[in-house]
């Protein structure tokens, strides 16, 4: 589980496409190639 670094949110998908390997929060709007890793 992908969550983001900012707001600990797990709201993360691919930025534009994951063509340049980075995440799009939901939640805050945090656009990064930086998230946490978490297992279910």
């Amino acid at each position: 589980m992908k969550i983001c670094p900012i707001c600990k949110s797990n709201e993360i998908t691919d930025y534009m496409g994951a063509q340049f390997g980075k995440y799009l929060c939901k939640r805050c709007g945090y656009v990064g190639s930086l998230v946490l890793e978490k297992e279910r």
